[in-house]
């Protein structure tokens, strides 16, 4: 079931859509997406899993690629969760297209002034306004400090519209910038783990076009700090390529995981929880599950 978000809604029209369509979805029996050929290894992860998100407190969606291997497993991966700062990767990914065929100049230095600072997460938030961003510095910022101020001003040069546009001809319909970091006013951003885990697989698969002098995606997001999410539980020195969000009762973390010769794509995505707490541990102990499978697989 994929459900594209409107932005036409009204705010009270889109949250009784989001809550009926949560409610269908955990009154269903929902079957989880298992590739051919699943190995001990993989099973025995799987179950690990399911038991994970049924202490998660929350409505759990979960994609899982090893590109290695090709194994693939998913659940509740078309439901539609709020994005929270995921959405900076699409945003990163579109940028780089548009640059990349020229309809962007990649020498724009962006403007940040006193109407661009707003609340969250961000190393500019006490910096002296006005003054200028290079694109790479501002792509550097909203993935590896997920800084909500340079997140809005790569915003204002890209546009939701563009973004949107490209992901529905990427194949990734569910993934909608709708609005800024970090306004409350709908519409909301949008993505189901599926559509955010194959863009996640042309990231580390390095199918996303990196402008001349850019650094890729992929590069950017490995020297993002592992976190307190899936990585919290991860040894020192794991290589981690991620990206967190979280909003008031939804909690995420994507990225890519190589461990054991291998590499694999996590979405885990927790939402309308009961125990922000339960949650994280959730999280916690889905990162720390793969990387020991991993290794056990090796």
């Amino acid at each position: 079931m994929l459900v594209t978000m409107k932005t036409s809604l009204t705010h009270h029209a889109e949250r009784r859509l989001y809550c009926v369509i949560v409610m269908l979805l955990s009154a269903a029996t929902i079957t989880p997406a298992i590739a051919q050929g699943t190995t001990k290894a993989n099973a025995s992860l799987i179950a690990q899993i399911e038991k994970i998100s049924e202490r998660s407190s929350g409505n759990f969606a979960f994609y899982y690629k090893n590109i290695t291997t090709g194994f693939t497993w998913e659940l509740n991966e078309k439901t539609p969760y709020p994005a929270a700062s995921v959405i900076k990767i699409p945003l990163v990914v579109t940028l780089y297209t548009l640059l990349d065929i020229g309809e962007l100049p990649s020498n724009q230095l962006l403007r940040v002034t006193k109407r661009d600072r707003v609340g969250g997460t961000g190393a500019l938030q006490g910096r002296k306004t006005p003054f200028n961003l290079s694109l790479q510095k501002a792509v550097s910022l909203a993935l590896n400090k997920s800084d909500n101020m340079a997140t809005n001003v790569l915003i204002d040069f890209v546009t939701s519209k563009a973004v949107n546009h490209r992901m529905q001809r990427m194949g990734f319909p569910s993934i909608q910038l709708n609005r800024k970091m970090v306004h409350k006013a709908p519409p909301e951003n949008w993505s189901n783990a599926h559509d955010m885990g194959r863009l996640l697989e042309q990231v580390a698969t390095n199918m996303i076009l990196v402008p001349k002098g850019f650094e890729s995606v992929l590069s950017v997001m490995k020297r993002a700090p592992k976190g307190d999410k899936l990585g919290k539980l991860l040894p020192k020195g794991t290589l981690f390529a991620r990206k967190g969000g979280r909003l008031m009762h939804h909690i995420h973390d994507v990225g890519i995981l190589t461990a054991g010769g291998q590499s694999v794509v996590i979405v885990a995505m927790i939402s309308r929880f009961k125990s922000r707490k339960k949650a994280a541990r959730a999280l916690h102990l889905t990162g720390k599950a793969i990387y020991d499978a991993l290794l056990q697989s090796q």
